[in-house]
């Protein structure tokens, strides 16, 4: 966080020119990822603890409402599709990161959609995208003795038994978990993370 873009060495990297490496740092300036100093440059934006807090309270209130109603709604191709995701990663091994984040985005955005709320799944992916710097934080960390992928089995549990409270209720326990170890890491670095 907090790092200068090159818009050079971008569009060597992904070998392009450089009005559309631009167009695609306002887009991210959109989204809060990226802000401009004129005539300085491009940076990465830093995250605070209480934009952390709340996009994680936000996420809880949306997933808790996507799960209940996806419980309802979700057919057995969509439990099937849920049971079939795996990835795994290994702490302190970032090469592994990027494989368990697009699992965990797909997870979840998947039992969004079932919700049948197009808005609601919009949101909720919006609000992973912009969590997605705290999680490569959370997998530094050893696996918790009820893992992520055990978390989430639990949930599919719930949807398949269609139980909104149950399925509500797992979400929320899952996406807690993921707090909890996100921000014990932001506050092993306070140096890192403006409050």
């Amino acid at each position: 966080m907090g790092e200068q873009l090159s818009v050079e060495e971008l569009g060597k990297k992904y070998q392009a020119s450089k009005t559309p490496i631009r167009d695609a740092l306002h887009l991210l300036q959109a989204e809060g990822l990226v802000e401009v100093i004129p005539r300085v440059g491009y940076f990465t934006t830093r995250c605070t603890v209480k934009e952390i807090q709340d996009l994680f309270e936000i996420r809880i209130v949306l997933e808790a409402a996507g799960a209940r109603l996806a419980a309802r709604r979700i057919t057995d191709y969509e439990l099937a599709y849920l049971s079939s995701l795996s990835a795994t990663y290994a702490p302190g091994d970032p090469s592994t990161y990027m494989d368990w984040i697009r699992y965990n985005h797909e997870f979840h955005c998947k039992i969004a959609a079932a919700s049948r709320n197009d808005e609601l799944g919009q949101a909720i992916s919006h609000v992973i995208d912009r969590l997605q710097r705290v999680q490569w934080l959370r997998l530094e960390l050893p696996p918790t003795p009820e893992g992520a992928r055990e978390l989430h089995r639990h949930i599919v549990e719930a949807l398949k038994k269609a139980d909104p409270s149950l399925a509500e209720q797992a979400m929320v326990v899952d996406i807690t978990a993921s707090r909890d170890a996100a921000m014990r890491r932001v506050l092993e670095r306070p140096d890192e993370w403006p409050m």
